[in-house]
């Protein structure tokens, strides 16, 4: 993921395999840190059902590349899953927001790896 990009597809499987792990408020809980902070926080393990809708709902040239989506396209969406076009709207933003996250990431994980090498980087 990290070399080729983070795409939608890859969202869906990794909530498809996050789901399969049991009620969300339980995999959190086991996080270090974690389980204080959500102790009085109610978890909607349907939300993940309502964001793979509108993944689902979305051709695979728009799964592999959301900066297709424009807003016809995000009302065919919408319709399509059940969903409104805010919630469409609201998955995109969250999704540019974990790409950038993860670009991030990615970038310092490479200069931390071969800072000590005598790598440029």
């Amino acid at each position: 993921m990290m070399h080729e990009g983070l795409d939608l597809n890859d969202v869906l499987e990794q909530m498809r395999q996050m789901k399969k792990m049991g009620p969300m408020k339980n995999v959190l809980a086991k996080m270090p840190g974690v389980a204080e902070q959500i102790k009085d926080v109610d978890i909607d393990d349907r939300q993940v059902d309502r964001t793979a809708a509108i993944i689902l709902s979305m051709t695979p040239a728009e799964r592999a590349k959301p900066e297709l989506i424009n807003p016809p396209r995000k009302r065919r969406i919408a319709a399509g899953s059940g969903m409104r076009v805010e919630d469409v709207n609201r998955l995109l933003k969250g999704y540019e927001q974990m790409r950038k996250l993860m670009k991030r990431f990615g970038k310092k994980g490479v200069r931390r790896r071969f800072s000590g090498m005598g790598m440029p980087f």
